[in-house]
């Protein structure tokens, strides 16, 4: 009988063990998907926003950010202007950039470094 009471004891304990394990999974598992939640919402804040804000004062920072690190030089007035009032009305940043280092002036820049 003795031998009957610990073996229950002992599935009593594993039972409780186990109850225990699925609990703190679950509630990981509840923080994993809250978490997965926030991200992707947070994401989707992200991609929703425009690229460039519609600040004249912030399209200029962005210019002469890509000017300075793809040619080591600030953005002239001509190409602020014609970039800037592009990036106003909605062009991505990124076409901008593909379209600055298609140029002959980012090729002979990016020759010289080379050499």
């Amino acid at each position: 009988m003795q031998a009957i009471k610990a073996q229950v004891e002992g599935c009593e304990s594993f039972i409780d063990k186990t109850v225990k394990l699925v609990n703190e999974w679950r509630q990981q598992s509840i923080k994993t998907e809250d978490a997965l939640r926030d991200l992707t919402s947070r994401v989707s804040a992200i991609e929703s926003r425009p690229h460039v804000p519609m600040d004249g004062e912030k399209i200029k920072i962005y210019l002469d950010t890509i000017y300075r690190g793809l040619l080591d030089r600030d953005c002239d007035d001509a190409a602020r202007k014609s970039f800037g009032s592009q990036l106003a009305e909605g062009r991505p940043l990124q076409e901008i950039i593909d379209e600055i280092m298609a140029g002959d002036e980012y090729r002979t820049h990016k020759a010289k470094a080379q050499a």
